[in-house]
């Protein structure tokens, strides 16, 4: 390790009102009481506003100390979310300095900033587009209108047999109920707060135009957003052993029967298990509900269509 990267965490354990003995700050750091004496030589040659004493061992020197500039809201807000992606992705000691950063920040807090903080948390640490997602999603563009607060038109369809509309959409923050993402925000048409998964958005664009969120709002999934609708599926008995259940889905209750093996599902979205249900061709067979049975037949032959009668020898 380069000797400044140490730095950080030695002045961290410093302070202007107390002495800390550098056998102390060895244990905390897992490093030798020598390292410890040849990293404060190096940190008061580079002018660090640091002093030592012999027998008492090292603080803040108070007077070459520069005076801290009061943060903003805004900062705090955003000094919040970065403690919690510590927090999130660092581990052992500096897992829990995140921890104890990110708490004092939120209490520092009004409570109209707490609640902002923890949307955008919420959507940007544990958000189902971490890191960094492809830009043309919609879990991406959702994400960036949120801290911009920015409205957003999102065509968005509420059932599987129903064709998607235009919804005018202030985002306030992503949230996960069970393993389904929802986005919360206010409706302009129904002039609510609703949630909408996002496996049920088609498409969305931003507008030019911004919201602020509501005092009393807080970031919380939908309660009643576990699954809800029923499928029920069979399988040949010949693929039976092979059948894994995808994540969206919530396995109720598994039967082997003479014709195949047969499993009830719960999903929030029937739509969620089309694809998985089209891999497996004729080995599976939908029981209920019709409509999604219909929406398979409609895929299928869509797909036939794009492909013309394959010559024979007689052609």
């Amino acid at each position: 390790m380069e000797s400044t990267d140490r730095w950080p965490a030695i002045l961290a354990l410093l302070s202007a009102d107390r002495w800390v003995r550098a056998e102390d700050m060895a244990a905390q750091l897992g490093i030798s009481p020598r390292t410890v004496y040849r990293e404060m030589q190096r940190l008061m040659d580079a002018d660090a506003p640091v002093e030592a004493v012999p027998g008492y061992g090292y603080r803040l020197d108070a007077e070459r100390m520069r005076p801290v500039r009061t943060l903003t809201d805004d900062e705090r807000v955003a000094l919040t979310v970065g403690a919690a992606w510590g927090a999130a992705q660092l581990s052992g000691r500096w897992q829990a300095a995140a921890h104890g950063v990110q708490g004092d920040l939120r209490a520092s807090l009004p409570e109209a900033m707490q609640r902002r903080a923890a949307s955008l948390t919420e959507t940007h640490v544990r958000g189902p587009a971490q890191s960094t997602p492809p830009r043309d999603t919609v879990a991406h563009r959702l994400q960036k209108a949120i801290g911009a607060e920015q409205t957003v038109r999102v065509e968005h369809a509420e059932d599987t047999d129903k064709k998607a509309k235009p919804v005018l959409l202030n985002p306030y923050a992503l949230v996960r109920a069970g393993t389904v993402w929802q986005v919360v925000g206010y409706v302009h048409r129904t002039e609510r707060v609703q949630h909408i998964a996002l496996s049920t958005i088609t498409d969305l664009h931003t507008t030019d135009d911004t919201f602020e969120r509501p005092p009393g709002y807080r970031s919380t999934a939908r309660p009643a957003a576990s699954p809800e609708r029923t499928v029920r599926v069979r399988f040949a008995t010949e693929v039976a052993e092979a059948v894994a259940v995808p994540a969206v889905a919530t396995v109720v209750e598994r039967e082997a029967t003479l014709q195949g093996l047969r499993m009830t599902l719960r999903v929030a979205h029937e739509r969620d298990l089309v694809p998985w249900l089209l891999s497996w061709g004729a080995k599976v067979y939908v029981e209920a509900p019709t409509a999604l049975r219909n929406q398979l037949v409609e895929v299928a032959q869509r797909i036939a269509e794009q492909y013309p009668t394959a010559p024979t020898l007689l052609s």
